[in-house]
């Protein structure tokens, strides 16, 4: 299954990003410096630029461009408009319905809903 997202991520960012978009944005949360920036402006969203080594500020600020580019933040950063650091694997992995799972093959599934 991972080799399968892996070849999704790979065709996606070869053939579905003609403006580099995404392989820029996976690359700047990537970062290990934004990595830890990430981590300051989750304990300290007020004042955590002041605590930023030069390299997280480079890299936060990369990381702003690229949303801004594709808008993928709305509103403002003190409203949790930060994109999340991809730390330990950036591939896609499929988990919604439409993912293979032995699992569902011999399960039986029941819609869950309330009474009225």
């Amino acid at each position: 299954m991972l080799d399968k997202s892996a070849h999704i991520l790979e065709n996606l960012i070869k053939y579905a990003d003609p403006t580099c978009l995404t392989a820029r944005y996976l690359v700047a949360v990537g970062d290990p410096h934004y990595n830890s920036a990430f981590g300051k402006m989750l304990a300290r969203p007020q004042d955590a630029h002041l605590r930023f080594s030069a390299a997280e500020t480079e890299a936060v600020r990369a990381v702003s461009k690229v949303m801004e580019e594709r808008a993928l933040a709305e509103g403002t950063g003190s409203a949790g408009g930060f994109a999340i650091p991809i730390t330990i694997d950036p591939s896609v992995i499929l988990t919604g319905s439409g993912a293979l799972n032995p699992v569902r093959d011999v399960s039986r599934v029941l819609t869950v809903g309330t009474r009225e």
